[in-house]
């Protein structure tokens, strides 16, 4: 008696099955992670943001950075900092954010950060009750 071809395929594709999972698992896991870092001493207001400016998906223009608020208990003063990330995906010491003027940021979470062109970061937020912060 002679099987019907959907039977004689079902071992070989129950073997493809089992095979694939393994394979795609492999490719989606990451080479290695970075450690985790302490970013600065002062409470952060919200969450961080990182971001990478690039042209293409393969060309960086800039350091990647983390950007977040933070509290204005923080002993030189609240603010919008970043921290470029170094060698070894390894944070920097923090600073504060300037905007063209020179003057320091201090956007209120929740923060938007975004890659701009030639390596520079855009950074968005509530300036409070005023409607802005002055630069």
């Amino acid at each position: 008696m002679r099987k019907p071809p959907f039977r004689a395929l079902a071992p070989a594709l129950a073997a493809t099955l089992t095979v694939l999972p393994g394979a795609a698992a492999q490719a989606a896991a990451p080479a290695s992670w970075s450690v985790p870092a302490t970013l600065g001493a002062c409470p952060a207001l919200g969450a961080a943001r990182a971001v990478f400016p690039r042209d293409r998906p393969t060309h960086a223009t800039g350091a990647g950075a983390v950007v977040w608020s933070g509290a204005p208990t923080c002993p030189q003063g609240g603010g919008t900092f970043v921290a470029r990330i170094g060698a070894g995906d390894v944070p920097g010491r923090p600073a504060y954010a300037l905007g063209p003027g020179g003057g320091r940021l201090a956007l209120r979470p929740p923060l938007a950060v975004t890659a701009a062109p030639h390596g520079a970061l855009v950074i968005a937020g509530s300036g409070g009750a005023r409607g802005g912060t002055r630069c």
